[in-house]
């Protein structure tokens, strides 16, 4: 009897459990649809509105019986090839000036050196003791150093001025002058 008594107890349960579902798709689903239906009204209003007669633009038929100019005759071949026409007086000109300048014909330019990728933070001294730079590298490690001192085993500071910095490349290839904030 207790069986009986817990098997309706879970039957019960089960279609509260469906009511209640069935209830919350009714309140959460109703305004979706009704935002669909005023949305179908307001097309079916356009379509309305689309279908109102239209008037037709002027047609001027005699304007089509007008003689049309005809292309110029021309020696343009597309299946054949030419030698180019040779170029108008000015830029014939042009090009003879250009010749006429001397050519380097030594060994080819080095390359440009990179810039420095080094960044001044600031600079400051110790009472009479000589300037020292604060920098940040490309990874944003900080450096300290001073007149004379080798940086990450590539530069030299030359001079260190209150607002930038005179670095070179170790092999004097060439300097740079880093300001604060560059």
């Amino acid at each position: 009897m207790e069986s009986s008594r817990r098997n309706r107890l879970a039957l019960l349960i089960v279609l509260l459990g469906v009511l209640a579902l069935t209830l919350y798709f009714r309140m959460f689903s109703s305004p979706a649809e009704s935002v669909r239906s005023a949305s179908n009204e307001r097309g079916a209003r356009r379509t309305r509105a689309a279908a109102a007669p239209v008037a037709a633009p002027d047609v001027h038929l005699e304007a089509l019986l007008v003689e049309r100019p005809k292309p110029a005759p021309s020696n343009r071949n597309l299946f054949k090839f030419k030698a180019m026409p040779p170029p108008p007086a000015a830029a014939r000109s042009q090009a003879a000036a250009a010749a006429a300048s001397p050519v380097s014909t030594g060994p080819p330019q080095p390359p440009p050196l990179p810039p420095i990728a080094l960044k001044l933070t600031g600079t400051g001294s110790q009472g009479n003791g000589p300037r020292v730079a604060f920098l940040t590298d490309a990874f944003g490690r900080a450096i300290v150093a001073r007149e004379g001192e080798t940086i990450e085993g590539r530069y030299r500071i030359l001079k260190v001025n209150q607002s930038s910095i005179d670095i070179a490349y170790l092999d004097g290839r060439g300097q740079q002058t880093i300001r604060r904030g560059q």
